[in-house]
């Protein structure tokens, strides 16, 4: 598959976003055209997802989809998590107060910066 054909999404979307130094993360996750399969290469996994899975390229809706879709990997979650304007996560919360994913980001935050953003 080609570079090209594929946009990442999640935590592969969240590195090049902020452009983190970390390793990366053993499971990607990209939008490719095409069925749903998971890759494997020796310790790297490659999950292409179906075009439905794309995303608006927003700091909400990939760290949304990697902890909806991803077995997430902390170390890029919590570089990811420094770099967020603590306002981005507080607009999120405030829209969906009883979301699961909101909250799960909002504790992640709190707990990884040391930081509380509400």
């Amino acid at each position: 598959m080609s570079n090209e054909a594929r946009r990442p999404v999640g935590q592969a979307w969240l590195v090049r976003h902020f452009d983190l130094a970390v390793p990366r993360p053993a499971v990607q996750s990209y939008v490719v055209a095409g069925a749903r399969r998971t890759e494997t290469d020796g310790r790297r996994t490659t999950e292409p997802y179906p075009v439905r899975y794309a995303t608006e390229d927003s700091i909400v809706r990939h760290l949304r989809f990697a902890l909806r879709h991803e077995a997430f990997d902390l170390g890029v979650l919590i570089a990811a998590l420094r770099e967020i304007d603590p306002a981005v996560l507080e607009a999120w919360v405030r829209a969906q107060p009883t979301g699961a994913f909101s909250r799960r980001a909002w504790f992640l935050y709190e707990t990884f910066t040391g930081r509380p953003s509400l």
